[in-house]
């Protein structure tokens, strides 16, 4: 939708109706002066695939998810958040991720992150965590309370670089 917007500063969804999207794959990718998104109003519930939905914003330096944001549906958030540079804290409380199978690279080089809360962040399916939280050198809060690991068949390096 968005890919390669190299200019893009910030973006509100507002009233949009996107109930009908099964994938926002790279919906922002390499969106590189994108500051600030708003999804409180965008509708999630059909998506199945979020690959790359941030990849390499590195200017990205706020987001807003609604309180009920629905990824009940979501396999893949494989790279979501990949080189978000500029991210501080990120709050994903309200992310359902049972039906995840890939969450690697998810938060790769995330290096100015220093709070994470994933508190009901639950992929029981969860195949591929590799390289998930590499590179975050500036990580001091992590809640991953709910994390299972149970199916896990590649855990490679998931937590490798972390101080």
């Amino acid at each position: 939708m968005f890919r390669e917007c190299i200019n893009l500063k910030s973006v509100n969804f507002g009233k949009i109706n996107a109930s009908s999207l099964d994938q926002i794959r790279s919906l922002f990718y390499i969106c590189g002066s994108l500051e600030s998104v708003d999804l409180s109003n965008f509708d999630t519930s059909s998506v199945t695939e979020m690959k790359w939905m941030f990849y390499k914003c590195c200017s990205l330096k706020s987001m807003k998810f609604p309180e009920g944001f629905n990824t009940s549906n979501v396999n893949s958030m494989f790279r979501v958040f990949y080189q978000c540079c500029s991210l501080i804290s990120l709050n994903l409380s309200s992310f359902d991720a049972t039906e995840v199978t890939d969450v690697g690279y998810m938060f790769y080089n995330c290096k100015n992150l220093k709070y994470l809360d994933i508190p009901h962040f639950s992929p029981i399916n969860i195949t591929s965590i590799r390289n998930m939280f590499e590179s975050m050198i500036s990580l001091i809060y992590l809640n991953i309370y709910s994390l299972e690991i149970n199916n896990d068949t590649n855990k490679v390096d998931a937590f490798k670089f972390l101080p």
